[in-house]
């Protein structure tokens, strides 16, 4: 007799996703199992598909499975321990978003990815994370072997969850990465993405270790405008501000004849347009032949056009500021 509930053949109020009841899936994307007494192995393939490969040991036990089943299968390295009460199917080759999965589910109730995990999860780091970094509730006090345990509590705009995975919000991570290498791309992205909440962030600042530092890139930070394309135009800004020179325009268009540009910072009122010139995007040949033709057209529209390289802003920056300073003056 077939099962009224089977996720096959849901009943007549039941609808389905992917073949599979609605009633057991949470709202954070959680596939949620209801509690049997008789295993069923396709609702645990449903289960690990659902949570990248990752199950708890509750949820094993709502499937039906018995103590003596799970000690079998993790014999048999059908089940392997990842954590204390989290175990990987099948393999233990997780994937990177499963073992982020994994970290939090160790956690505990109210455990949120953090830090540059965090950052990795929401799009705003491009590069592998070794460490993983976890924040719960100031009450907990939960160990786990090979992840960074942060004790504190998170309100309403300081968490998010990504594919069902808690995690901080792109302002509570900004804070938190807020005194490290990683903040001004992390930063960068998120202006990219518009995920710059000042009002937000300052209310999470406080006394908080480089908090100086976020400030001063809210400063820049221009929502009317065109987000800065490159770290090179974050440092240029900041130190151009810092120096009390007049603000220019940000990545707007201008349009002179038949010739459209959108330089990188643009002071209309003196005429003068500067270009931050990036290996990738400026150094072969056509490029710079494209960038020469550009800028004797801009003279002879009367604009002054001036270029600088990475090298002239990471390493001559009060130069390369002088230089604007004098052409502006």
């Amino acid at each position: 007799m077939t099962n009224p509930r089977s996720p096959a053949t849901p009943g007549p109020r039941h609808a389905t996703i992917g073949g599979m009841d609605t009633n057991e899936w949470t709202l954070g994307g959680h596939y949620q199992p209801e509690a049997s007494t008789r295993w069923d192995e396709r609702h645990l393939a449903r289960l690990a598909a659902a949570q990248d490969g990752v199950v708890t040991l509750e949820e094993l036990s709502a499937l039906g499975l018995t103590t003596e089943a799970r000690k079998r299968r993790i014999a048999q390295r059908r089940l392997v321990v990842v954590h204390r009460g989290v175990y990987a199917v099948g393999h233990g080759d997780l994937s990177e978003r499963g073992r982020f999965r994994a970290a939090v589910l160790a956690c505990g109730e109210g455990a949120h990815l953090s830090h540059l995990a965090a950052a990795r999860l929401l799009g705003l780091w491009e590069r592998p994370i070794h460490r993983i970094d976890v924040t719960v509730p100031a009450d907990r006090r939960p160990r786990v072997k090979g992840i960074a345990i942060h004790r504190t509590s998170l309100a309403g705009p300081e968490h998010t969850h990504v594919r069902g995975i808690p995690c901080t919000s792109a302002s509570r991570t900004l804070v938190d990465l807020a005194a490290t290498a990683a903040l001004e791309a992390v930063f960068e992205r998120a202006e990219r993405r518009k995920l710059i909440r000042p009002e937000v962030i300052e209310g999470l600042l406080h006394n908080r270790r480089g908090g100086e530092k976020l400030r001063a890139m809210l400063e820049t930070h221009r929502p009317k405008s065109t987000a800065t394309r490159s770290l090179l135009e974050r440092r240029l800004l900041a130190e151009l501000r810092r120096r009390k020179i007049p603000e220019p325009l940000v990545n707007e268009t201008l349009v002179l004849d038949a010739l459209t540009l959108q330089p990188d910072l643009m002071w209309p009122a003196h005429k003068l347009l500067v270009e931050l010139d990036g290996w990738e995007t400026h150094g072969t040949p056509t490029a710079r032949r494209r960038d020469a033709q550009r800028d004797r057209k801009a003279v002879l529209a009367g604009w002054l056009p001036l270029r600088f390289t990475w090298d002239d802003v990471e390493q001559d920056l009060r130069v390369t500021v002088a230089e604007i300073h004098a052409a502006i003056t």
